[in-house]
């Protein structure tokens, strides 16, 4: 609903940021609920004829020491 919304208000670069992700040339999310919310990212994308950029996508390990407060 957020990258919907993101979209109806004309936006066309939208960034992901998600957990920690396997390795690879196509990396996937290792948490169930973070990889359905990068699935639903990717298909709102691709519904609205955005093709994804995987240069605006980002995991990160969910740990309160990779943050700067």
């Amino acid at each position: 609903m957020a990258v919907e919304h993101l979209l109806q208000q004309g936006h066309r670069q939208i960034a992901f940021i998600g957990g920690p992700t396997t390795p690879g040339p196509r990396p996937i999310q290792t948490i169930y609920t973070i990889e359905r919310r990068a699935a639903s990212y990717r298909t709102a994308l691709l519904n609205a004829g955005i093709p994804v950029d995987y240069s605006l996508t980002a995991a990160c390990t969910l740990s309160t020491k990779d943050v700067n407060l």
